[in-house]
């Protein structure tokens, strides 16, 4: 099968609830989200995640019609930080990795966003032990700008995020 990335729509729904649940039940550090939270989501409160709008866009990976991977974006709406935006819940299913999906994922996410006008940079957290997300994210010209340390705290035990930017003006 040949893989595209395309932004979901709210027909698309089942299949981002399902596997944005899967990936944090499997990986609970991928969303600030806990699995009782994001499961408490309502599918209509789900539907409006997927609403593209100039300030929220969810892109899906699909391998034939089954889809294996998603990240979110949310452009701050606020007059004085509006020209930034923030990466969000991006997770590749465990059968599709290897196959360079997050890259096709970034490409299609950073490809729709560079053509949002006022936009000059887009942000994101990773897990500070994520060494091959920090690795995908540099590789698009994403640096560290700092850490949160005890950024989230999942089962008692607290993780450290670092902060990465991306300068689209910087080209």
């Amino acid at each position: 099968m040949i893989m595209h990335t395309r932004l979901l729509t709210p027909g698309d729904v089942d299949a981002f609830r399902n596997l944005r649940l899967s990936g944090i039940e499997e990986s609970p550090g991928v969303a600030w989200a806990s699995y009782a939270e994001e499961s408490a989501q309502t599918l209509e409160q789900t539907r409006q995640r997927l609403v593209a709008t100039p300030y929220q866009m969810v892109f899906g990976v699909f391998n034939g019609e089954h889809l294996v991977a998603i990240s979110g974006f949310k452009r701050e709406s606020m007059c004085q930080i509006s020209h930034r935006g923030n990466i969000w819940g991006l997770y590749v299913a465990p059968e599709a990795r290897g196959q360079g999906v997050a890259d096709k994922l970034i490409e299609g996410l950073l490809r729709e966003v560079r053509g949002i006008p006022g936009l000059v940079q887009v942000t994101l957290v990773v897990s500070s032990d994520n060494e091959a997300a920090r690795a995908l994210y540099a590789k698009y010209g994403f640096i560290k700008t700092g850490v949160d340390h005890r950024s989230v705290c999942i089962d008692g035990h607290y993780h450290d995020e670092d902060r990465m930017v991306l300068l689209l003006d910087a080209d």
